[in-house]
Order: C-alpha cells, then sequence, then structure tokens
C-alpha cells in the first residue's frame, strides 16, 4: 500500500520508477471508449511507451498497439532494440508536444468556446 500524494508528487515517482513499458488492459467496449490517453501522456513523460490494445483512436500517436496474439510479442520487441525503443518514444513525445500539450488544448478549448 502506497501514501497518498499530490499529482505532482506521483509523477516525479512515476518519473523515478522509470517504468519502461505500462499497459493499457482494457477491452475495447463503448464505456473504455471514454477514456483519455493519460496512461500513454504519464508513461511518455517518465520516459516509456505505453501499450494499448487495438480500437483506441485518442491513442493515435501516443502508444503502441497490441492485440491478445501479439501483446508478448511486442513487449519482447520494445525491450530487446533499445534504438527502435527510443525511436518510437522519441516519435511519440514529439507527437505530444506539437498537439496535446495543456497551452494548445486551452487554445482549441476557447476557440469552441467563442463558437458558442
Amino acid at each position: 500500500m502506497f501514501p497518498s500524494m499530490t499529482v505532482l508528487d506521483f509523477m516525479h515517482e512515476f518519473y523515478r520508477f522509470n517504468a519502461p513499458i505500462t499497459i493499457f488492459p482494457l477491452e475495447d467496449i463503448p464505456f473504455n471508449q471514454a477514456k483519455s490517453n493519460i496512461c500513454a501522456l504519464e508513461t511518455l513523460y517518465a520516459g516509456g511507451i505505453c501499450l494499448v490494445p487495438e480500437g483506441f483512436a485518442e491513442f493515435d500517436g501516443t502508444a503502441v498497439r497490441f492485440n491478445e496474439n501479439t501483446l508478448l510479442e511486442t513487449i519482447e520487441d520494445l525491450l530487446t532494440d533499445p534504438e527502435k525503443f527510443e525511436e518510437i518514444h522519441n516519435h511519440q513525445w514529439q507527437k505530444v508536444c506539437q498537439t496535446q500539450l495543456l497551452s494548445i488544448t486551452n487554445k482549441k478549448r476557447l476557440e469552441l468556446i467563442l463558437q458558442l
């Protein structure tokens, strides 16, 4: 059991833990389609790569896809090829910085509000 902590403390601990891979284990059903890609964003911030099942569009460009037949192969591939791992991580992190920073999202929100 871990003690409660602030979001900033959590992010620092997650970064310090340095997990190379996280897995977003949800089944592709309508309820789970409402999930955000926060798992991928947190993982990328901490230096890792998020694995997500096929079918979650919000993870496009920020996670590596898998299905029940490819999960173990995908993990092994990422962990045994450091150059490939780094290339994927850097590409996904660049996408986050170009399209998903809070400042960018807030501009889009403001545009939508002004259109009301």
